[in-house]
Parts: structure tokens; sequence; C-alpha cells
């Protein structure tokens, strides 16, 4: 036996879009590979970016390969995963396995409509693929009894057994900074710039070569729009609230990566209330072990002042920045849609002041087309982004219908209408950005008030009032070197008012 996980990317043309991995990667093939089954993580947007003529199937031949494991993970990936899926069952005698949040929503409909796939690995996948790939060496291996696996009965029909949450313990035992494991890992560092909202934050220097730093699993929250919410998580993995890894393993994992040279590192895991007093044990452990990183973290509720303290404290100033995300400039939309972000518009204001006091870059991010927004809310948004900008950079779009997320799973509940219900509708939803095809349903809802069209109108006023400053453009061409295809489509889309431009933007 020996197994190959391999990331897909979201290919456009000779562009590979989405080269982020789930961090669950390297703990799933550190413990293959501590557990005598050898396996190697393979990302294709490296490969492709190092040699555009890499044949995946060629190398699962040639290595004699006989289990491929895919994340299906973000919903971006439908058709590509798919695709390689049916690549190496037509070019390879290896068995294929996908996981992640999407192919947890949707592991039945899968398994019934694609036989491509052999099987679904649900919620968290650390366990159930060790015993799954153990099982894997039999002619006709009996998967029904595997936790958290979906299969194919003999019949065809899926059959699931439930998900498997993993402990506390069991997560501090799982090596998530295993890049030994990663073909060409060093040159996955330099092409993963982290978190999209990096790039509008206001540091004096470029935040890139980000590795994901993994601190814990689920949520105590349940914001409608998003996918890894308390419901969603609950529906997808079987778990519940959040559970936290021990800050001196975290910091240990992180010793070990700075010791190979990555210096900059990507914190997105703060579920409120615990969040807060986590992050400042953490922060206060990597002051003391002097580790001189840079720290991209992203804040799921106002950061404390004792937090801001610690973070001022253990990160390099001038490749760090806190962003905070209130979603609407309306206290009572952030009431009805993000109970987890109690804090009045003053009280962010003030916080503001004081990161910026303490010499802490910023960026604060705003969501147009939440359930429940009206044009009076959207006004307040509009009021609350022009007094931000006078302490902090200032991000907004809207999000996009996510798999599992609460509206996708009671649309009904939220005022929603959905445009896509099934895994059919994201694959052909994927494929058609892949092949740059006209998309009827860039967002994939509507709201109660506001048509798709209205919320990418009222995108463009956000984008306006965010970015339409000579001075703020100058300073990001400085920051990023000159123009790329992105925010050259930007700075078109703002400069002209055009939405048509700013899916351009969306699409990459």
């Amino acid at each position: 036996m020996r197994a190959l996980l391999v990331h897909t990317v979201m290919q456009t043309g000779k562009i590979n879009y989405h080269p982020i991995m789930p961090m669950g990667f390297f703990s799933i093939a550190d413990l293959l590979n501590r557990n005598g089954i050898p396996c190697e993580i393979v990302n294709l947007g490296v490969e492709y970016d190092l040699d555009p003529r890499f044949d995946v199937a060629g190398y699962v031949v040639s290595n004699g390969v006989s289990l491929v494991g895919a994340d299906l993970h973000w919903y971006l990936h439908s058709h590509s995963a798919i695709e390689l899926c049916r690549r190496i069952k037509k070019e390879t005698r290896a068995r294929t396995v996908l996981g992640g949040y999407t192919a947890s929503c949707f592991a039945e409909e899968i398994i019934r409509n694609h036989r491509e796939v052999d099987a679904v690995v649900r919620g968290e996948g650390e366990i159930p693929f060790l015993l799954l790939a153990e099982k894997m060496p039999a002619s006709d291996p009996d998967l029904s009894t595997v936790p958290g696996v979906t299969s194919r009965a003999p019949d065809g029909a899926p059959r699931s057994a439930p998900p498997r949450r993993c402990s506390r313990e069991e997560l501090d035992s799982f090596d998530f900074a295993a890049v030994e494991h990663l073909k060409n890992w060093r040159h996955y560092t330099r092409i993963s710039p982290g978190s999209p909202v990096i790039q509008y934050t206001n540091t004096p220097r470029p935040i890139d070569h980000v590795f994901y730093v993994f601190t814990g699993r689920g949520c105590s929250q349940s914001c409608p729009y998003c996918g890894g919410s308390n419901a969603s998580y609950r529906t997808a993995a079987g778990g519940a609230g959040p559970i936290f890894r021990d800050p001196e393993r975290v910091v240990a994992e992180m010793k070990k990566l700075r010791s190979l040279g990555v210096r900059f590192f990507y914190f997105e895991f703060d579920p409120y209330p615990a969040g807060d007093p986590y992050y400042v044990r953490l922060f206060n452990r990597i002051r003391e072990e002097r580790l001189d990183v840079g720290v991209n973290f992203g804040a799921w509720s106002l950061p404390s002042r004792e937090l801001a303290d610690a973070f001022a404290a253990a990160a390099d100033p001038d490749h760090s920045c806190i962003v905070i995300s209130p979603d609407s400039g309306s206290e009572e939309i952030r009431r009805l849609n993000k109970a987890g972000f109690g804090a009045s518009n003053d009280e962010i204001l003030s916080t503001l002041d004081y990161l910026r006091g303490k010499k802490i870059h910023t960026a604060v991010c705003f969501t147009l087309g939440i359930p429940g927004e009206t044009r009076k809310h959207f006004r307040q948004t509009l009021d609350l982004i022009k007094s931000v900008r006078k302490r902090s950079a200032a991000a907004a779009g809207c999000f996009k219908l996510e798999p599992c997320a609460p509206i996708f799973l009671d649309p009904a509940r939220y005022g929603v209408q959905l445009y896509r219900t099934t895994f059919a509708d994201f694959h052909d939803h994927a494929l058609a950005l892949t092949r740059s095809l006209p998309i009827p349903h860039p967002l994939g809802y509507r709201t109660a008030h506001f048509s798709e069209n209205e919320i990418l109108r009222l995108q463009m006023k956000a984008y306006r009032a965010c970015y339409f400053r000579l001075r703020y453009f100058l300073s990001r061409l400085k920051k990023m070197k000159g123009v790329n295809r992105m925010n050259f489509y930007a700075f078109l889309a703002v400069l002209f008012n055009s939405p048509r431009l700013l899916q351009n933007v969306q699409r990459e």
C-alpha cells in the first residue's frame, strides 16, 4: 500500500488558481507514514508552476501508488477534483477517495453519480483515512464500518458510517507542520500568499510566503453564510463546538517551520468567546520563544486590549496585521447574523484607534448581501467604511453560497432563494469558472430584499467607498510591485463602476 494525497487547482487557461491546501493534508500524510503506510502530498498548483507538463497519472503509476486521496474542500474545486479521480481511474489501477467540506456535504450524491470516486471521507479525516487505507489492499474492501466513510454497497447504493470527531489529545498528537511529506514544499510557501485580505492591509511591506497554522477545529457560532459554522460542522462532520490545540504544541510546530526558513504565519481560527484568551496565551508563548515572525491574524470577534498587547509584543510589526470582520455597519444586522461579534460601531472605531496606537496594522472587512440587509442597513455600512478609512485599510465584498452553510441548509429561515442546491450545481458552476464561460448566478442566491445583480451593484458602491482614492491605488501598486492581472481588473472595475469587470476579479 502506497498513498498519495493530491491537491487540485482551478485551471483557467495557463493560470492555476487556489493552490492553498487544507491543513489536514499534513496531519493525514504524517499519520499514515508513522503507521507504516508511505504517503506523499502533491500540490498540482506547485507542480504545474514548476513544470506545466506534469502528469499526475504518470506520477501515480511510476511511484506505485495504489490509493489517491484528493481534497474537495472548497466548492471551487468540484470540477477539478472529479476530473482528477476520473483520470486516475482511467489511466491507473489506484483507488480514489475524496474528502473535505464540500465532499462531506454531498457524499452520497457523489458516490451515487460518480463511479470514478470509490469513497468519501466525511468530516475530520485523519483516523478514518488511516483505517480506510489499511483496508484498501483487499480486492473488495468492506468500508461500511470505517467511521465517517461513505462508500458504495454491492448494489451500487451509497452507504455511510457515522463520522468520528478527534479529541483534543488526538489533535495535539498530529503534526500539522509535516512539510517534509509535501513534494516541493518550499515552492508551496512561495506561492502561498495567505488570505487575499492581506493584500488590502496597510502594512509597509508585503506579507507573502505564508504558512497556515493549525490551532483548532469547529466553531461556536452559526453565521448564516459560513460553510464552516457550528451548524455546518455538525451536519458535515458530526461535530459541535470548537476544540483548541495546546499552545505549546502549536509553538513547537512554528519553531520547526521557523528553523526551515518559514517566517510568516497565518491564523484563521478564532471562535467566540474562547478565542481571545487562547490567543493571548499563544502570542505570549511566541514572544517568550523570540521566534521573530510575521503574523496575520483573522479576528472573528473584536480583539481585546489584552490580545492586542500580546500580539504587538509577539509579531514583527512591518509584516503583521489583524483583520477584523464586523461584516455590516448595521449593529442590528450584526446581532441577527453574527452573534459572536457583539461590539458597537463606536467600540470598533475605539479598538482601531488602540491598535493603531500599538503600531498594529489592520484591515476591516465588510460583506454585502447578508440576510435581512436593506438599503438602510447598507447606508450604515457605507458610513462605517468612511469612518474606518481614517484609521485602517478597509475591504468589501459579497459572499458566495457555500455548501452546508446555514442559509444552504435552511434558506426559508433566512429569507433567501438558492440557485445551487446539489453537488451537480456546484460542479457545473466550477466548470463554467474554469472555462471562463458566462456565469448566470455568480453568487448562487438572492435575499428577500436584493437580487444577485442588486447585491453586486451594492458591492460596487462599497468597493468605491473602500478603494476609490488615488493615494490608495499608488500605495497598493508600490506594495504589489507593479500591476498584475487581478489588481488591474480591480482598478478598472472601481474606476468605471463596472460590475462586469468586477466579475473578473471575483473569478480570480
